[in-house]
């Protein structure tokens, strides 16, 4: 989708009101690579997803050679099988930290 850029950097973390948050996650994908920006809902039981396509397409359309880098956070739109009779939304909150990289810029360093 993106053949200008080096390296995509995806880091998400979850914050659940309700009981004790899924593990973070990373991702890293290189030119070469097939990509994806649309994560399941780490809850099992759950039929939300979370979509970064259109912020990675953002970062991928900046100018310059350089370290990219985008902070955000969504809620999950989808319903959690226990919830299905009232239609509750799941409480799961993602947060996100996207780096991109041309081919020869600058590394996005973990926190």
């Amino acid at each position: 989708m993106f053949p200008q850029l080096g390296l995509v950097r995806m880091e998400l973390a979850f914050a659940d009101t309700t009981q004790p948050a899924p593990s973070a996650q990373s991702h890293t994908f290189y030119a070469a690579a097939r990509a994806f920006f649309r994560f399941a809902c780490p809850c099992y039981d759950c039929d939300g997803e979370f979509d970064l396509s259109s912020t990675v397409r953002e970062l991928a359309a900046a100018a310059g050679p350089r370290l990219r880098e985008e902070r955000g956070a969504l809620l999950c739109q989808g319903v959690r099988t226990r919830d299905r009779a009232s239609g509750a939304h799941c409480p799961i909150q993602l947060q996100y930290r996207i780096g991109t990289t041309t081919a020869g810029g600058a590394r996005m360093e973990p926190e």
